[in-house]
């Protein structure tokens, strides 16, 4: 070193001596050193298509792919016949995901050196981040007939299996990854994605388990367990995959979003509610923590907050519609009936086959003794869902309160056939025959109503009814 030092103190435009002094400080892994010498033969010889590489190479191996596409296409512009500048740059184009230019940069590495497995296998990669998943197979298929021992290229077309539905193709690649290497984590943890999309958790735990086993930083993989965990609704296994891949990776929106979710499922709200407000202090614009949160807001009873996040994502995405149907219910549950309708109106616009939303409508309207529009909507209902029980139980509570009783007691008879609220339905079906006198249909429903109610009001007004008219009969005697 100390001899090409004295060559270039004596000789400073001998740009050979600076080319070869950077090469010992790259080898010595001295790249601010071996950059400060190339820069100086550039600035003698701006041109040299040698410097132009080693620099690139440098910056390459620095991350700075943004000058090595810069440095390598200065090579191009030269010499267009130079394979080395064409796979420099077709890498330095793919990590920063300038796909169609890397794709164009392989192709002239093929074109000036025939079709090899890097090739391939980096073309594979391109198109399957482009979404052409077919067109990625296809390479790696070619990558493999070149070299059949290459478990990653198995594992990478078993994804692109994966998601083109080809699930036995997909299980097939995996499992050839991993006889090629026992230790191909990746493969494991595909593998049990594709058990899991099968429904098959058992396996896909053990495959997570085995990637695990084989690395165990990686926190995508302790979410993916998680989620099968849950699905067999072991939902301490899931917390303590979840506060691992957390752990590995604190800015994971994903995992404090299922983690949440988790505690949520086991009814753990305030756990759930600071699970999704940290996924929004990392991500404040993600859908699905907010509305998540409000629906947990509506689990709790807090329903202006459910009604703040409800509205912030309306106001941003006014196309979700399903904030407005959640909305609905925090204003209905806050007696604000008239909002309640207006939000379900508008989902109805989305939506306007659902049954339940029609039904809810009906509801609310008879909530503030609209019965035309009440009956409007709960008949709705029970056209689009003719098992949609609650609907018809209301439509009878509204045939009541109008006096149409054989319509109440039609309908009360069709939301007992259905299963709802028997005891009520009884006694208001008793009430609705004895407002026809039809005394021993009613005498029979309140009698049900005293076999099968644990209701000690319902039961109370039941015997009363029964003994008014116990005493009306015997005063006609």
């Amino acid at each position: 070193m100390d001899d090409f030092d004295e060559t270039i103190r004596l000789l400073p435009e001998l740009t050979v001596a600076y080319l070869i002094r950077s090469q010992i400080h790259a080898f010595l892994g001295q790249a601010e050193k071996a950059l400060n010498d190339l820069n100086v033969v550039l600035d003698i010889e701006p041109s040299n298509i040698v410097a132009l590489l080693e620099r690139g190479s440098i910056y390459a191996a620095l991350g700075n792919w943004n000058q090595v596409v810069k440095d390598s296409t200065a090579v191009i512009e030269q010499d267009k016949e130079n394979v080395q500048a064409w796979g420099m740059r077709a890498v330095a184009n793919q990590n920063i995901a300038n796909y169609k230019q890397a794709l164009e940069d392989w192709n002239q590495v093929e074109r000036l050196k025939g079709p090899s497995l890097e090739i391939f296998a980096n073309r594979g990669n391109i198109l399957f981040n482009q979404g052409n998943i077919d067109a990625a197979a296809n390479e790696w298929t070619k990558a493999i007939e070149m070299d059949k021992e290459q478990a990653f290229l198995y594992a990478n077309r078993g994804i692109a299996y994966g998601r083109l539905g080809k699930l036995d193709l997909a299980i097939s690649d995996f499992q050839q990854a991993i006889r090629l290497n026992p230790k191909e984590y990746t493969a494991y943890n595909s593998l049990g994605f594709i058990y899991y999309l099968q429904q098959e958790y058992d396996q896909a735990i053990e495959n997570y388990s085995k990637a695990l086993n084989n690395y165990t930083l990686d926190p995508k993989v302790y979410y993916n367990r998680a989620s099968a965990y849950r699905k067999i609704v072991n939902y301490q296994a899931a917390l303590n995959d979840l506060n691992e891949s957390i752990r590995l990776e604190p800015s994971y929106v994903e995992a404090y979003i299922a983690r949440a979710g988790t505690y949520f499922t086991m009814l753990d709200f305030d756990a759930a509610i600071r699970d999704y407000n940290q996924a929004l202090e990392l991500d404040p614009d993600n859908i699905i923590a907010n509305y998540n949160r409000s629906l947990t807001y509506l689990q709790q009873g807090a329903y202006d907050q459910a009604i703040s996040d409800l509205s912030a994502l309306i106001e941003k995405h006014p196309d979700l519609y399903l904030c407005y149907q959640q909305r609905a219910l925090a204003y209905f549950q806050k007696n604000q009936f008239e909002s309640a309708i207006r939000d379900w109106k508008e989902y109805l616009r989305y939506d306007s086959e659902d049954a339940e939303v029609n039904y809810r409508i009906g509801l609310t309207y008879l909530k503030i003794d609209d019965y035309d529009n009440a009956l409007t909507y709960l008949s709705r209902a029970t056209e689009l869902d003719e098992n949609l029980g609650s609907a018809y139980y209301q439509r009878a509570n509204l045939y009541s309160l109008q006096k149409k009783y054989p319509e109440a007691a039609k309908d009360y008879t069709k939301a007992i056939e259905l299963g709802i609220g028997l005891d009520i339905c009884y006694f208001n079906r008793g009430i609705a025959y004895l407002s026809e006198n039809k005394i021993a249909q009613a005498i029979a429903d309140l009698e049900k109503v005293l076999e099968i109610s644990d209701n000690e009001v319902l039961l109370t007004e039941a015997q009363n009814v029964l003994d008014l008219i116990d005493a009306e009969m015997k005063s006609k005697k």
